[in-house]
């Protein structure tokens, strides 16, 4: 009776400390990537080559990556801290086939571009929902907000005339800044990136994490990003706006 009596105790208290480092890992770091959808005023374009005044961003489906830290304080609310990086090409295509429509089809273009640099830091609250009795899957909206810090894309352009009566035979460009005759010998144009100022940003995200075990899980996250930073080059802001279609894995403790 006394060995049946010490072994229940043992096992108690077994099942106890488990059951309290279970509950003591409320603390969750993850690491997420996947492509970056430039959406709205990100990803419009225009006819005209100074695209930038415009609003439009020009920007291509590029990558983002974030480190995603959270704090479960009960057991369906809990705060995060999202730290980002996405990157989007610039569409030199588009703009190529606008210097040729400006100068009526009468000359050739090449260009050479930046991409687009966003940088991202945003505290969180976000909310469980259990979607298995023992919470394999559980669904995780989230709301963040914070700042961002963009760096708008340089970009050098040369054109010359069809006819091949032109001054830049091999396409070189110009000395920075430099420009030659605008139609008759063709042409080159080179504008520097813009480091643009801090500005206010936020997301809203769902996240859907399987636990593989009790301490690893894997996670599918869809979030869309937006932020309005003051364009140096016109009077508004520009729109950066994005679809990011992550996935990754996270380690609780």
């Amino acid at each position: 009776m006394k060995k049946k009596l010490l072994l229940f105790l043992l096992m108690a208290a077994c099942t106890g400390r488990t059951i309290a480092q279970e509950k003591s890992r409320k603390f969750t770091a993850q690491l997420e990537i996947g492509p970056s959808i430039p959406l709205g005023g990100f990803a419009d374009h225009t006819s005209s080559e100074n695209d930038w005044d415009y609003g439009a961003g020009n920007a291509l489906t590029g990558f983002a990556a974030n480190i995603l830290l959270k704090y479960s304080w009960s057991e369906h609310w809990g705060t995060s801290l999202l730290l980002g990086y996405s990157q989007n090409a610039w569409d030199e295509a588009h703009m190529e086939d606008a210097i040729r429509k400006q100068y009526g089809n009468l000359v050739d273009a090449r260009v050479s571009a930046d991409n687009w640099k966003i940088f991202k830091a945003m505290p969180g609250l976000y909310y469980s929902i259990p979607l298995s009795p023992r919470r394999k899957f559980v669904l995780q909206p989230m709301v963040s907000a914070g700042i961002s810090k963009a760096d708008m894309p340089g970009y050098r352009y040369v054109y010359r005339p069809k006819d091949g009566n032109n001054t830049l035979p091999n396409w070189e460009y110009p000395n920075p800044g430099g420009e030659t005759d605008p139609v008759m010998g063709g042409g080159a144009v080179m504008v520097g990136e813009q480091k643009m100022p801090v500005t206010f940003c936020y997301q809203f995200s769902l996240a859907l994490d399987y636990a593989i075990s009790k301490r690893f899980v894997l996670v599918m996250d869809a979030g869309y990003f937006s932020a309005h930073p003051e364009n140096q080059m016109a009077d508004h802001p520009v729109s950066l706006s994005s679809m990011n279609v992550l996935v990754g894995a996270g380690y609780r403790f």
